[in-house]
């Protein structure tokens, strides 16, 4: 298996900034999850946890990035949540990868994957990892280490892990310096170009 590789030096920061674009205040926890919004995503499994969140945690604001079937599905839960104008939702991120720097938390609560680019963007940006135990992201991420995984469909225990990285600003610094490091081992672009390109010499000399 030769896993995906991304850049590992990150992009520089989006202009303007993705906290400026949302209102988010300087200082207030920004937790943020990216991907279609499907079943496959389970975006509404992350908006109930946001959702419980957002009493524990009054100052934290939370964003969505992505567009699909599901949209109607999480708009309806948000208007019947207590989130209020504390969830932002965009259909679309130019430079998406830009941005991840300014997250407080990365969050991801797919029922499967394959290899999660976003969750390795996540990592290499510095910023912890909740998320579910679908195949690929167990891949990347190293629970308690990088990050938290949960089981999928649990909104309950996705807000705990949530909620534990932004109680604790310690373990955050260490699980994202830990990330960076994993994506540099790992997952980097370069790597996974070489071995690819040693896969086709192999088979066709």
């Amino acid at each position: 298996m030769i896993p995906n590789g991304i850049e590992p030096e990150p992009p520089p920061p989006l202009e303007p900034a993705l906290r400026a674009r949302l209102g988010v205040p300087d200082g207030a926890p920004l937790v943020g999850s990216l991907g279609r919004l499907t079943w496959q995503k389970a975006p509404e499994v992350c908006a109930s946890a946001c959702a419980i969140l957002a009493c524990e945690h009054p100052d934290a604001h939370f964003v969505l990035v992505g567009s699909g079937p599901e949209e109607a599905t999480v708009i309806g839960q948000v208007r019947r949540s207590a989130l209020g104008d504390r969830f932002h939702r965009l259909p679309r991120l130019e430079d998406a990868a830009a941005a991840f720097g300014e997250l407080d938390v990365f969050a991801l609560a797919s029922r499967f994957e394959s290899g999660p680019y976003s969750v390795l963007e996540a990592m290499r940006a510095g910023v912890p990892v909740a998320a579910t135990v679908a195949d690929g992201t167990c891949d990347a991420v190293v629970p308690g280490t990088t990050g938290l995984l949960v089981p999928v469909d649990d909104p309950v225990a996705l807000a705990a892990a949530i909620g534990r990285l932004l109680g604790d600003p310690a373990e955050r610094r260490a699980f994202g310096a830990a990330g960076r490091r994993r994506v540099s081992e790992h997952f980097d672009m370069h790597a996974m170009v070489a071995a690819t390109a040693n896969v086709y010499a192999e088979v066709a000399p």
